[in-house]
């Protein structure tokens, strides 16, 4: 992972811009995070995180091996779907499998066989993660403007922390970073929802990473790893970076915001509906607001 560092926001939009150009028409994938020293873990990672069922959860940090941690997310998952059905809304990719008991323990025996997450249930795990449910899902999106604003937007009155914007060369990913031998999954999955039944996803141009686990590492002691480091195990030593970490100071945090409105990206855009448009006027006092550089006209 290169890192670079920059003393206001117009000097990070100056690297971004050219750090597309130079890239030769790759894809990339961007994700803000209001403290930079926060790794990039997925809440199915964060210790104290509640896997399994609700009424008998398993703690990330006590699970021991892959399988457990898979196991464990599964269950997670599973519950989320069922409570879902029940209240008649809609589930992403819906079969009858979902329903009875032979169409799970078909899941679980691809889990045994293929992997996890298998792509049978990636969308589903897509519709878990916007909602709250702890996944191994990390949230990016194809625009660096919507990472700027999730690492900026609650940095206004906050302790002053430097902000992080993550590059990730998107096309690296999908064609190079994949388990070569001994596995039908990428050792890193891009995944992408359905954005027809998802707004917010949609505006926000939102997709998601997922790390996999193979079945020869089911017995192996969880693996927890930040997606930097898993993406450093796939990349050989003096290669040009996959992975940029850009630096800025929270000072900058109000600048950016009123910046980045004038670039269409707010709150009023990114959650399209009432409750946006209205949140988006409270949004409007953490912009700075530059002096006035004109003296107003009186008649003589």
């Amino acid at each position: 992972m290169q890192e670079a560092r920059f003393p206001d926001v117009e000097a990070f939009i100056t690297h971004i811009e050219a750090l597309k150009g130079m890239a030769g028409g790759h894809k990339w994938a961007f994700r803000g995070q209001r403290d930079a020293t926060w790794a990039l873990l997925p809440s199915a990672f964060r210790k104290g995180a509640e896997l399994g069922y609700s009424h008998a959860p398993k703690i990330v940090g006590e699970v021991s091996t892959n399988r457990e941690q898979a196991e464990a997310e599964f269950l997670r998952l599973r519950e989320f779907l069922l409570a879902v059905d029940g209240t008649g809304l809609a589930i992403p990719e819906d079969t009858q499998a979902l329903r009875a008991p032979r169409g799970w323990n078909e899941l679980h025996e691809e889990f045994e066989g293929v992997g996890f997450p298998s792509h049978r249930v990636l969308s589903m795990l897509a519709l878990g993660q916007h909602y709250g449910v702890p996944t191994r899902l990390l949230d990016f999106s194809e625009r660096w403007e919507v990472a700027l604003y999730f690492a900026v937007v609650d940095a206004v009155g906050a302790p002053p922390v430097e902000l992080a914007v993550y590059a990730l060369d998107l096309d690296w990913v999908l064609w190079r970073g994949f388990r070569r031998k001994g596995g039908a999954l990428p050792a890193v999955q891009v995944v992408s929802a359905p954005r027809s039944s998802n707004p917010n996803l949609n505006a926000q141009a939102g997709l998601f990473l997922a790390p996999s686990i193979f079945p020869s590492q089911h017995d192996r002691a969880a693996d927890l790893a930040p997606l930097d480091v898993r993406l450093a195990r796939l990349t050989e030593p003096g290669t040009v970076p996959v992975l940029w970490k850009l630096v800025l100071p929270s000072a900058c945090a109000g600048r950016a915001l009123r910046l980045l409105s004038m670039r269409g990206v707010n709150h009023a855009t990114l959650f399209p509906g009432f409750a946006g448009a209205a949140q988006f006027l409270k949004e409007r006092k953490k912009w700075d607001i530059p002096r006035a550089r004109w003296t107003p006209w009186t008649p003589e």
